[in-house]
């Protein structure tokens, strides 16, 4: 009997496998700028409010099972003279049931952090076109002095 189910079992697995695992991947582009009140916009251009830009500001990209702080985790990079910034690829696997937070994380030396986290897997076709998750948009971020707000 078990030599007969397996076939079954093994079909089974190869009809719905594919369906219950993806692939997905996420970057993002922009810059990072001074700004009396902290926040983020995904804009055409880069920093289209001319603001001065913070250079050697840390940006790191995490993509967790839980939203999560990606203060210890992640992928890291620093922005340039300008405050750009582009972050390399980072993949990971879909799996039905199973949600992947991306985040967002921005610091710098005399400046509050600032996050940004979207539900990759729930987001609306809405959600996708405003706030897109490889980089078609730019991420521009304005960081607020420390204690500022």
């Amino acid at each position: 009997m078990i030599a007969r189910s397996s076939p079954i079992l093994l079909t089974t697995l190869l009809l719905f496998a594919p369906g219950c695992f993806g692939e997905a991947a996420a970057k993002y582009r922009g810059t990072v700028a001074s700004a009396p009140q902290p926040g983020y916009s995904f804009e055409p251009e880069e920093n289209p409010g001319k603001l001065t830009p913070i250079p050697g500001a840390e940006v790191r990209l995490c993509v967790c099972n839980q939203p999560c702080a990606c203060k210890d985790e992640g992928q890291t990079v620093m922005t340039d003279a300008r405050g750009h910034f582009e972050t390399k690829e980072v993949g990971f696997p879909g799996m039905i049931g199973i949600s992947n937070y991306v985040v967002v994380r921005v610091s710098a030396k005399g400046f509050d952090p600032i996050h940004y986290t979207c539900d990759y897997d729930h987001r609306s076709d809405a959600d996708r076109a405003r706030e897109p998750s490889y980089g078609e948009k730019a991420l521009n971020v304005r960081l607020a002095p420390a204690g500022a707000h």
